[in-house]
Formats: C-alpha cells, sequence, structure tokens
C-alpha cells in the first residue's frame, strides 16, 4: 500500500491517542482517520508540483485581471448615465421652479397700482387677523395674578397672507392677498 513512513507515523499517532483517551473504538476510529488524513497530505503533495502551483497562481492572476477589467468596462459605461433615481429628483426640481415662476409672473401682474398702472410701488405691512375672544380669555386665565394683562393675548393675531402696497406715484394705498 503506502511506503511512506509519513503517513504510517500519523496512523500510529492518531491510533495512540484514540487508545489513550476512548479504548479500543477510539484506537480504530481514530487510527483510520489518522491514515485518511495523512495519506491525503502526502497525495496532495505529490500532486502539486512547482509547476502546478505556478499554473494555478496565473490562472488566478489572469481571473484578477479580468474582473478588474470588468469593473472598468462597467463603470466607464454607466459614467454618462444618471441613475432613475438622480432623473426623478431632477425633474421634480425643474417642475417646482416652473411653478415657482409661474406664481412670481402672476405676483409681478399684480404688482401694480390699481389707480395708475405704475411699478413703482412699496410694502406698507402685513395684514393681521382682528381680537379674539377665545385667545383674550385664554392669556387673561394664564396671567390672572397680573390684572387685565392677559385679556391683551386677544390682540395677538395670525398673519392672513394679505400685504398693504402703497403707490409712490399716485399715493394710493391698496392690498395684494
Amino acid at each position: 500500500m503506502m511506503k511512506s513512513k509519513a503517513v504510517w507515523w500519523t496512523t500510529g499517532i492518531f491510533a495512540v491517542l484514540g487508545l489513550v483517551t476512548e479504548g479500543l473504538e477510539g484506537f480504530a476510529v481514530l487510527g483510520i482517520f489518522g491514515f485518511i488524513v495523512a495519506w491525503a497530505v502526502v497525495k496532495y503533495k505529490a500532486y502539486m508540483t512547482s509547476e502546478r502551483r505556478q499554473e494555478i497562481k496565473a490562472r488566478l492572476v489572469a481571473k484578477r485581471q479580468e474582473i478588474k477589467a470588468r469593473r472598468v468596462a462597467k463603470k466607464e459605461a454607466h459614467k454618462g448615465q444618471k441613475s432613475l433615481l438622480t432623473k426623478m429628483v431632477e425633474s421634480q426640481a425643474r417642475a417646482k421652479k416652473r411653478m415657482e415662476s409661474i406664481q412670481r409672473a402672476r405676483l409681478k401682474e399684480k404688482m401694480k397700482c390699481p389707480r395708475c398702472g405704475s411699478k413703482n410701488i412699496q410694502p406698507a405691512g402685513v395684514h393681521k387677523g382682528g381680537f379674539s375672544i377665545g385667545k383674550a380669555v385664554g392669556g387673561a386665565i394664564l396671567t390672572s395674578g397680573v390684572g387685565g394683562v392677559g385679556s391683551l393675548a386677544g390682540f395677538a393675531g395670525k398673519q392672513t397672507g394679505k400685504s398693504d402696497w402703497v403707490c409712490l406715484d399716485c399715493g394710493k394705498s391698496f392690498t395684494i392677498k
């Protein structure tokens, strides 16, 4: 069978270890296992000559270069293309700019004096909502020890989105929504 001393020594060592730890069953099992391992190592060493090692190394190097070349080609192919997500975001940004432009154009049309049509106008103030009984009651409850100061909270109105303007040419005051 095998003439290699390494195979017989390995088999013997494994067999003795099996005998010491597990008895006769261990002797048989580890002896067989040691023989198989040693035999596989000897066969592998005989199979792996220096020429075969160089051949395998050359194949691995060629495979790595091929993978690298594919990656570079893929990057170059995708370099000019934008992702679908990028295209969608850019499209939404363009649509938003168009809407803002339309809103500015509409506002610009309104931004003239209704009496003389002049564009020479200046903002005069911002509209606020009027007196609110609910806010006055809430303010009075929160500041009950201070007197009537809390009821002034009824005058704290919210902005209505309207603004007052004055024409600098004819002096007319008007409101733009």
